[in-house]
């Protein structure tokens, strides 16, 4: 059977097509895990209303809303230590 250009181009096509498909695989996969985590966080985001507040000062609105009398703050004793958290800095 005789070579054409065609048949020729194909074959030369096909071969590139491996050969790059086999480099650009980890690329792919890298740009493909980027685009999720990125995904992710933006998402992750959204549900933020605003600045954090304190789980009292949370409890002393809910309060208010409702019309009843806001909740005595925990207080520290032997019973109950005041155990810091590693997120507690983030709130003061």
């Amino acid at each position: 059977m005789p070579r054409t250009v065609s048949t020729v181009l194909i074959q030369t096509f096909h071969s590139q097509a491996r050969s790059t498909h086999r480099r650009d695989g980890s690329l792919r996969s890298l740009i493909r895990a980027g685009l999720l985590i990125g995904c992710a966080i933006a998402v992750s985001a959204c549900g933020r209303a605003g600045p954090p507040i304190k789980p009292s000062q949370a409890a002393i609105a809910a309060a208010k809303e409702e019309k009843r009398p806001a909740p005595a703050r925990p207080v520290a004793n032997a019973q109950n230590p005041d155990k810091k958290f590693i997120l507690d800095g983030l709130l003061d």
